[in-house]
């Protein structure tokens, strides 16, 4: 997310430090293949070629792109758990910072449509009670309106979601994130 940017710096000097403190022999090597895996990010992403297929690549401004053009009037964007790159967006296009968090007191109002911007990221016990907020503010969606459509992004390597389920218990999920549109009758 654009908060990572800030750490950055730090990292650097982390990584600088600690090859300063290793033998020549290995701060040489090490510090090549380090160069080598810059050259090849950024011929990948200069030459838009996947040299190295990135895990999770989100393009959060297309999304809500999409959202903006074909909200109508009066619609509602909230974001779902766990990425706050969907707040910085949705703020960047003047449609508010919506979580699940505060929709008890948006749910009083109605809208014409609603937008639900879902972070598929598993169900850890460190999200709390967040899945559980969303289960309700899923199945009060469905008794409210019916879901108009729902366009998923991201996909996930299917390699990588049997690593993740197989080996580290995490829930399976196929897209990053989900875009559900829900439509007043």
């Amino acid at each position: 997310t654009y908060r990572a940017l800030y750490l950055y710096p730090f990292l650097m000097v982390w990584l600088a430090v600690g090859l300063a403190g290793l033998k020549p022999a290995w701060r040489n090597g090490l510090s090549a293949a380090l160069l080598l895996v810059f050259c090849l990010a950024n011929a990948n992403y200069f030459l838009n070629r996947q040299f190295l297929r990135p895990l999770y690549t989100v393009p959060w401004k297309a999304i809500v792109q999409q959202v903006q053009a074909e909200m109508a009037p009066g619609g509602l964007a909230v974001c779902g758990y766990g990425d706050s790159s969907c707040y910085y967006y949705l703020g960047q296009a003047n449609l508010g910072q919506n979580d699940l968090n505060y929709w008890p007191n948006m749910s009083k109002s109605s809208y014409p449509e609603v937008w639900y911007i879902q972070t598929n990221l598993g169900r850890g016990e460190f999200y709390g009670d967040l899945p559980a907020l969303q289960d309700a503010f899923l199945a009060e969606m469905a008794a409210r309106y019916p879901l108009l459509e729902q366009t998923s992004y991201a996909p996930q390597d299917p390699g990588i979601r049997r690593l993740k389920t197989r080996f580290l218990g995490q829930e399976d999920y196929e897209y990053r994130v989900s875009v559900l549109r829900f439509f007043a009758p």
